[in-house]
């Protein structure tokens, strides 16, 4: 594969600094507003990709990992749209593995302005069926301003995940906020352990993403099945290999994930570990929009290679 790879490493190091320049002024606020509305799909595809990695996408051989889920942002399955709204999900969960692995809802709503927060219990989480990065955890009720809980939520209502970065499966799903049971593991939020499950000729690799901390001091680490560190950073620091010990429960959370991912040749399926107790989170089918700069960058070309690409029309 080192074909694909830059073949001048300086010189691709070299643009970054332009490229953040640039994805700063033509992908956030106003700027990418107006830009985003007059540009097609696959426009927006391709400079979104040439502004994160340097190079367009190749969608003939999709030699990394971005170029292939930059493909699914633009040619996703339809069950993709499903499983990716967390409220029908709940039902794929539930004929998989069980009733037990979904966190209680207390409710779902498409009509904010009405809703009766009173209903609810003192702490819970609040977020969107239709995104991504769309939740509000509420420790206390009785200190959060519930009125500006609802104007956030009213927001995520308004809008359309897919106009982001135009990942095309979660253009049509329907719109709702969640209600949940607030998950804690010692008074703070649970570590988020995110399972990318590839195949390739019907061989299944698992890597385990563990978000520590998420809401404060976030931290990111990458090991392999066997909890074996990988050398792997998008960006975040990492926690010691020494502090961070893996789940009681690693075979578990493993079997869960390569269950609910039977018949995809890549998804990742997000999990929590409760006092023993494993949880479904999400299943991300286009994690970043491929938008992610991986260090280092050869990483993105052995990941290719753990699964088969989805068919390409090019």
């Amino acid at each position: 594969m080192e074909q694909f790879w830059p073949k001048n490493r300086a010189r691709y190091e070299m643009t970054s600094a332009l490229r953040r320049i640039a994805r700063e002024r033509l992908l956030h606020g106003r700027a990418r507003e107006v830009l985003f509305k007059c540009m097609s799909d696959i426009a927006i595809v391709y400079l979104t990709h040439y502004l994160v990695h340097g190079h367009l996408p190749d969608f003939r051989h999709q030699p990394s990992f971005s170029e292939r889920i930059a493909f699914r942002r633009l040619f996703p399955q339809p069950v993709f749209t499903i499983l990716s709204d967390k409220v029908r999900v709940r039902e794929y969960v539930r004929r998989r593995i069980g009733e037990a692995y979904l966190i209680p809802i207390y409710a779902v709503t498409s009509d904010i302005e009405n809703f009766a927060f009173e209903n609810l219990p003192p702490a819970f989480v609040m977020k969107a069926s239709h995104g991504s990065r769309w939740v509000e955890l509420v420790w206390s009720k009785a200190e959060a301003d519930v009125e500006q809980l609802r104007f956030k939520a009213a927001g995520w209502l308004k809008q359309n995940f897919y106009s982001k970065q135009r990942e095309c499966h979660y253009q049509n799903i329907p719109p709702h906020i969640i209600f949940e049971t607030l998950l804690a593991d010692g008074g703070k939020p649970p570590k988020d352990y995110k399972i990318h499950c590839f195949r390739s000729n019907q061989v299944l690799t698992q890597i385990i993403q563990v978000h520590s901390d998420r809401f404060t001091n976030h931290k990111m680490n990458f090991l392999t099945a066997d909890w074996i560190p990988i050398n792997l950073s998008l960006g975040h620091p990492s926690v010691s290999s020494q502090e961070l010990l893996p789940p009681q429960n690693l075979k578990d959370m493993l079997a869960v994930a390569e269950n609910l991912s039977e018949g995809f040749n890549y998804v990742r399926v997000d999990l929590y570990s409760v006092a023993g107790q494993l949880y479904f989170g999400e299943m991300t089918f286009t994690p970043g929009a491929g938008l992610m700069p991986f260090d280092p960058v050869e990483k993105e070309y052995e990941w290719a290679l753990l699964f088969e690409p989805d068919q390409s029309f090019f």
